[in-house]
């Protein structure tokens, strides 16, 4: 039986209650006397027939109420009943999810223990091997130190013929020398230039520590980072009067570079370096690649228009930081033409620009304005994509090198960094560098194999850049024409002078 006949069957039964309309009727009044107010029994009865059809009207109104009120918290209760039987449906749901959950959780967790185990027995097994670098206490893990995989698909005399058994300077020299290693791609980072005053940036004395050290940037880096620069350039026009080229002159290795090309050994330079040096010890720039960009050219960040080097030098030493002055048209709405189609009998049909423009194109116009948009030179900021260059160059250069020189880079940066993996499985690699770096360590089999008991390709040169070219050119005979190089240079080498002379024309 449903609720609402139920309720009709209570409220029919109440009607027959004592408090219901039939039963408040009265008796026959009894015959009386007349009293002195002149009351007959006739009104009398009347008057109860009045009182009495009025209780039952307003049985009648409370009633209704009644279920008016019980209709209503059925209704409510009928759609808590939904909810709830929603809420069944989504719970039931949410367990079968979990249950998932829990099996690709308990996948995942016995795949890692599994690698996890396997890492712990490689470094015991590195430990029992004695696998140290020395000068660093790493150990290097026993399922790098000996793959010999891609070394055994090397022919044996192949391999000894490299470095003829001798991976030294002196064979290093002698190939050089002899012309067998005649197409040289060399790899340069800032300990090229630390000699010239230029402070690196990674070491305990180098960028990043002194803007930690003096500026308290926790995130030094940010210096150089694009999102940063746009919200907040005035630390980089600070810094950029200590970069400025001009100020620096090439070291002993940027002339040894310089040799390397009136040799005619040289195929090309990769360099991190946003100095210039290369070009003012006399490199042309198609034999250098800048991988990070430099100062030599200047360029706004929003409309892309080139900018005066000598502009752009007169706003940073004046603290200004410099802005686009470059004319540029811009789109924007036609306010005219809006107002007057926005009325009460014509209401705009959309807030969509391009609706708009799709409705009527005089909802927009086109002006012109001075742009005013941030100027950077055109070094490559976290954020930004290497140069074309770079990308269009390095796997012919690499392909083709017969001996990759790397000179102070600590190797942390890529894409730059994996240079080092481009180039033939048999052609020489030579690290000069203060430290050890780029190891098969870091990048597993196409790293530096130093350590490796097969390594038949790889020397590492420990020391300063300039000191161990000195020496390389000793061994090549070549110490007084490097000599005369940098003599030449210091007569009167204006590196600024040079760099805006040589400012690429955009479009030429």
């Amino acid at each position: 039986m449903s609720t609402e006949r139920q309720l009709d069957k209570a409220l029919l039964a109440g009607s027959s209650s004592p408090s219901s309309p039939s039963a408040a009727r009265p008796a026959a009044p009894k015959e009386e006397k007349a009293s002195g107010s002149g009351t007959t029994p006739a009104s009398s009865s009347a008057e109860a027939a009045r009182n009495a059809l009025e209780q039952a009207q307003s049985l009648d109104e409370r009633v209704s109420k009644a279920r008016s009120s019980l209709q209503s918290m059925l209704a409510d209760l009928s759609k808590t009943k939904e909810g709830i039987q929603e809420a069944q449906k989504v719970n039931r749901s949410n367990r079968s999810a979990s249950a998932d959950l829990d099996a690709k959780w308990q996948q995942f967790q016995e795949a890692f223990d599994e690698a996890n185990r396997r890492l712990i027995g490689a470094i015991a097994q590195g430990l029992q091997s004695e696998n140290i670098v020395p000068g660093q206490g790493r150990i290097m893990p026993s399922s790098i130190v000996k793959d010999t995989s891609w070394y055994d698909t090397i022919p044996e005399e192949e391999r000894a013929a490299v470095f003829n058994d001798d991976i030294s300077l002196k064979t290093l020299a002698d190939k050089i020398r002899k012309g067998l290693w005649k197409d040289l791609v060399v790899m340069t980072g800032a300990g090229i230039s630390v000699s010239a005053g230029i402070p690196d940036f990674r070491s305990k004395n180098g960028l990043y520590e002194k803007l930690r050290r003096e500026h308290g940037m926790s995130r030094p880096e940010s210096l150089f980072d694009i999102s940063y620069f746009k919200q907040n350039p005035e630390p980089f026009r600070e810094r950029a009067l200590e970069m400025l080229p001009g100020k620096f002159a090439p070291t002993v290795t940027h002339f040894f570079l310089q040799l390397l090309l009136q040799k005619d050994l040289l195929r090309r330079v990769y360099t991190q370096n946003i100095d210039t040096l290369e070009k003012q010890a006399g490199l042309p720039d198609e034999k250098v690649v800048y991988a990070h960009g430099s100062f030599a050219d200047v360029h706004c960040v929003e409309c892309g228009a080139q900018v005066s080097l000598t502009k752009w030098r007169e706003d940073i030493e004046k603290g200004i930081v410099p802005r686009c002055s470059a004319i540029v048209k811009k789109r924007i709405r036609n306010l005219e033409f809006v107002a007057q189609q926005t009325d009460e009998n014509n209401p705009p049909t959309s807030t969509s620009p391009d609706a708009e423009e799709d409705d009527n194109p005089e909802a927009f116009k086109t002006v012109e304005e001075s742009c005013n948009g941030l100027v950077k030179p055109d070094i490559v900021f976290f954020g930004e994509n290497l140069p074309d260059r770079f990308h269009q160059l390095r796997k012919a250069d690499f392909k083709a090198a017969d001996c990759v020189l790397v000179l102070g880079t600590s190797l942390q940066v890529a894409p730059f960094n994996r240079l080092i993996t481009h180039c033939d499985l048999k052609t020489p690699r030579v690290l000069i560098n203060n430290e050890m770096v780029g190891t098969c360590k870091d990048f597993g089999t196409g790293g530096f194999q130093f350590e490796h008991e097969k390594n038949f390709r790889d020397l590492f040169l420990s020391g300063s850049c300039d000191d161990v070219v000195r020496e390389l050119a000793e061994e090549l005979g070549w110490a007084k024409e490097l000599e005369d190089l940098q003599r030449n240079f210091s007569r009167g080498g204006d590196g600024w002078k040079l760099m805006v002379d040589n400012q690429p024309k955009d479009g030429s």
